[in-house]
């Protein structure tokens, strides 16, 4: 959907990273039950012009479920364009990114 609201996007190649888990309570200090979390993180590398990367960024922050940016690094390949490597992720109580 993302990519479809975004003409000038050109996905180079997108790829998932090892997931990670992390505890809620990592000290043990609480006595309430601790929650496991998963880090689910995607790598994606993206070309296009400045307008084009920045209308894809902000579709990607509209989505109904929440990305976080890990890192973004953004390199001029041929003006206008531009070589983008997004690191994103999201988190959640389910081991499998995908669900259902």
């Amino acid at each position: 959907k993302v990519l479809a609201k975004s003409p000038g996007i050109k996905i180079n190649y997108l790829t998932t990273l090892p997931v990670q888990s992390f505890d809620s309570q990592p000290t043990g200090d609480n006595k309430e039950k601790s929650v496991l979390f998963y880090k689910h993180s995607l790598e994606v590398q993206l070309t296009g012009d400045y307008n084009a990367v920045y209308q894809y960024l902000r579709n990607l922050e509209m989505l109904q479920d929440k990305f976080y940016w890990a890192s973004l690094k953004y390199e001029v390949a041929d003006y206008p364009l531009a070589n983008i490597t997004l690191q994103i992720y999201t988190l959640s109580d389910q081991q499998d990114l995908v669900s259902g």
